[in-house]
């Protein structure tokens, strides 16, 4: 059997001019044909094969039971289908999985650098490919920080303790770099919804605690966290 007379054969199958038993191998080699010329090559004997086959599928259902062996076939190659599209899918969640891999571990070496951070959901341009989960980072404060308050203040009324501020930014930085870390560990390219609490510690301390969400980005657009 030639193409030609598999064409033909697969054509008058549908409407019902060729008994069961000569179609079968007819859509079989229409179907192997298919598959041994992959796109472009023979374009449009391979877009034939892959039309006739499918009008062949749907004829059989439209006339279930009344040609086993087209049906035979047919079933036999949706499972050759079924095998090949899960074997692409496995492939691509390998890809995408050693791609995730590999941005982790790009970033992990680059504990040294800076992350993005920020207190909004959201960062200009970039999408939230992935969130790794929360991170956070902390300073206590002991009363012995602050530096001599009655010397700061600026005024009886109303002033300002610029000793505790200048303690409680200091302790701002120190959480923000051990929070970087964190996520820098998880692999992540930004922080995004960043919280800031201060809390007083057994009358004796403050605990500077900052909290936010480690995420992967992509550079096709602007989106909030998934």
């Amino acid at each position: 059997m030639d193409f030609k007379q598999a064409e033909k054969t697969a054509t008058q199958f549908q409407k019902g001019r060729v008994p069961d038993e000569e179609a079968a191998p007819a859509v079989q080699y229409l179907y192997d044909y298919w598959q041994a010329h992959p796109f472009p090559n023979d374009k449009e004997y391979r877009h034939n094969a892959r039309y006739l086959v499918g009008r062949a599928q749907t004829y059989t259902r439209e006339h279930s039971g009344q040609y086993p062996a087209v049906e035979a076939v047919i079933s036999g190659i949706e499972r050759v289908i079924a095998e090949q599209n899960a074997e692409k899918n496995r492939i691509t969640e390998e890809q995408q999985r050693e791609q995730h891999q590999a941005r982790v571990a790009e970033n992990r070496a680059k504990l040294g650098e800076r992350l993005l951070v920020t207190t909004t959901p959201t960062i200009e341009d970039r999408i939230i490919a992935e969130v790794l989960g929360v991170v956070s980072g902390s300073c206590v404060m002991s009363r012995n920080a602050f530096s001599d308050f009655g010397s700061d203040v600026s005024s009886s009324f109303g002033g300002r303790l610029l000793g505790i501020e200048k303690a409680v930014r200091s302790s701002q930085v120190v959480a923000l770099e051990e929070l970087e870390r964190e996520a820098h560990g998880l692999g992540a390219d930004a922080v995004i919804g960043i919280q800031l609490s201060v809390q007083t510690v057994a009358d004796k301390a403050q605990l500077v605690m900052l909290m936010g969400t480690a995420v992967l980005l992509d550079d096709r657009g602007s989106a909030t966290a998934p």
